[in-house]
């Protein structure tokens, strides 16, 4: 019996391997396909799983284990892993190796170095193309998802069943910028591509932008510093981390990266873009004109750019360069939300022309009616001017962001400055608190000291002047209000100190305040009036001053004269509702 069971496992034994040996080959997944599942990392017999145990007398034979066969199983390993890297090196490699003079190539070859110049044209497209693309005509998933990317559609028929069916359908993430339907699955599928080779370039790049449509700054720049780890050659993986950095805030590892990209591509437009817009961010306008210069060099016509420009030239002062730029640009376009913006910026705040500049932001509101931008512009110009801009004044287009953006801090800016010229402090204190709580401007920390002032908050207004000025004691507004302070709580030796140290080396404007806060100080009415009378002398437009020789004589009954200094303040601030009922009030007084 024992020599029967032997020659009938030996049987048994035959056939397997005769079976093994016979199966038909895995057929090239066919994109409309449903799959079979992945042909890499399949699952292992279970750890300590046993051996059936064989009869007494029988031999185990070791049969070699038996691969899973695959599409690209006749294209070399480091070939293939090259293509999965997916750089452009990488790529140029892997065509390179497949490459044959005389043609002659199999469908995993031809398909293979389609994806190559495929992957190269759209991801890459700074690289050299690669040429040699031979026809293939025979259904598979991988052409056929490179064809679904070509029309704008994910193809969710490759079958995932390796790398490849898992990563070429996310290349619709650099053709297609409306739709958003397949993000989730476009995700699920490269992360499944990155767990198969982490080492891939394109698969971080990918998910980087992926990340970066969905608005995941932080997930953006993760992937993208990744890709740059991998490969710190390729420009569009350099390009987009210095803009994800630009994009989280970060702005001065940003210029340090474009200008190193700048360093090794010095006529690329959309470095020089990008370094001109961290430029701008910066406040750093003429180096920001300098990059937009040089992008208009290489495209003359582009609107945004010429627009840009001007913008930095009125931010700097040039306002005859600025006002030719429009000039010339209106000839085409005199209705673009951005040439409204500057035009009325230079009418307001070079041309002095407060009619034609509201004229052109009203023009801007009706085309433009919900932009933030304008709507931004119409406050300022409304505050400004003192005046309502179509039928609504600066706190009510303030208001109008803030429903939208409670914490914007221009439109915060506005309705502080509003409150303040109605001497509404404590409207202006709740907005200015709000804005100290953000990232506050100087200007911003300075108003908020005199609304302290104002409402008698002394310790604050100390406490913030008293920091403004240790931290910047240089800057005049920073000793102005430093000044108004220590006048405002009676530290008058202090005050006064500073005061005549400061005034021998200062600028006209700011030898004028600190003669005005020396007459505050004054101890009897000759000093008084010989201090405004100095302070109009170094500067007869200060309002303050105007004010104070107006209360001066009001108080000492000299009506006249109090009238005198009265309408030089209302003709310096015509708008102003206090003023003109001082004013009005005095005018009955005369009568």
């Amino acid at each position: 019996m024992i020599k029967g069971q032997s020659a009938f496992f030996s049987i048994v034994v035959s056939m397997c391997l005769l079976s093994c040996a016979s199966s038909p080959p895995v057929q090239p997944p066919v994109s409309g396909g449903t799959g079979q599942g992945r042909t890499q990392g399949q699952a292992a017999p279970p750890a300590g799983a046993q051996h059936i145990p064989l009869p007494p007398g029988v031999t185990r034979l070791d049969v070699p284990e038996i691969e899973p066969s695959s599409f690209f199983a006749s294209i070399p390993k480091e070939t293939l892993r090259a293509v999965e890297i997916g750089s452009p090196a990488q790529l140029r490699r892997a065509a390179s190796s497949l490459y044959k003079s005389g043609g002659g190539y199999s469908l995993p070859e031809s398909v293979l170095l389609n994806v190559c110049a495929e992957v190269t044209r759209l991801a890459w497209p700074s690289s050299p193309p690669i040429q040699d693309k031979p026809p293939v005509t025979e259904k598979n998933a991988y052409t056929g998802a490179l064809d679904s990317v070509r029309l704008g559609i994910y193809d969710v028929s490759t079958g995932n069943v390796d790398f490849l069916t898992d990563l070429l359908p996310s290349l619709i993430l650099l053709t297609s910028s409306t739709r958003n339907d397949y993000y989730a699955r476009s995700e699920g599928d490269l992360k499944a591509a990155l767990n198969l080779n982490g080492d891939s370039v394109l698969v971080n790049y990918l998910l980087g932008i992926l990340c970066k449509k969905k608005g995941d700054g932080e997930g953006a720049f993760k992937y993208f510093q990744e890709a740059l780890r991998l490969d710190g050659t390729c420009f569009e993986v350099r390009l987009a981390f210095a803009s994800s950095l630009y994009g989280l805030g970060r702005l001065s590892e940003a210029e340090q990266a474009a200008a190193r990209l700048l360093s090794s591509y010095p006529d690329s437009v959309q470095a020089l873009k990008l370094a001109a817009e961290i430029a701008f961010a910066q406040k750093k306008y003429p180096q920001a004109g300098e990059y937009v210069a040089r992008v208009l060099q290489q495209e003359p016509e582009n609107s945004y750019y010429l627009l840009f420009r001007a913008r930095i030239l009125i931010l700097t002062g040039e306002y005859i360069k600025a006002a030719s730029l429009l000039d010339a640009y209106s000839r085409t376009d005199n209705t673009s939300r951005d040439y409204l913006l500057l035009r009325a910026q230079i009418q307001s705040g070079w041309n002095k022309n407060t009619p034609a500049a509201i004229a052109t932001v009203e023009q801007a509101l009706s085309l433009y009616p919900s932009d933030s931008e304008v709507i931004l512009l119409a406050a300022k110009l409304a505050g400004a001017a003192g005046r309502r801009i179509a039928g609504r004044t600066a706190g009510d287009y303030a208001n109008l962001i803030l429903a939208k953006t409670p914490d914007d801090p221009a439109a915060l800016a506005i309705v502080v400055a509003d409150a303040v010229s109605k001497r509404r402090w404590m409207d202006a204190y709740r907005s200015s608190v709000i804005i100290q709580k953000q990232s506050p401007s100087l200007g911003d920390s300075i108003t908020h000291v005199v609304i302290c002032l104002a409402l008698g908050n002394n310790a604050e207004a100390r406490s913030m002047a008293e920091s403004l000025y240790a931290r910047d004691g240089e800057n005049d507004d920073v000793r102005q209000v430093y000044i108004k302070m220590l006048v405002a709580q009676g530290e008058r030796i202090r005050a006064l100190g500073l005061i005549n140290t400061w005034l021998s080396a200062a600028k006209p404007s700011m030898k004028s305040f600190l003669y005005w806060q020396r007459s505050l100080l004054g101890a009897d009415g000759s000093e008084i009036l010989n201090d405004l009378r100095l302070s109009l002398t170094s500067d007869p437009r200060n309002s303050d001053a105007l004010m104070e020789m107006y209360t001066y004589y009001f108080t000492h009954k000299d009506y006249r004269k109090a009238q005198y200094y009265l309408k030089q303040v209302v003709a310096l601030n015509p708008n102003d509702e206090h003023t003109l009922e001082l004013s009005a009030s005095l005018e009955k007084l005369l009568n």
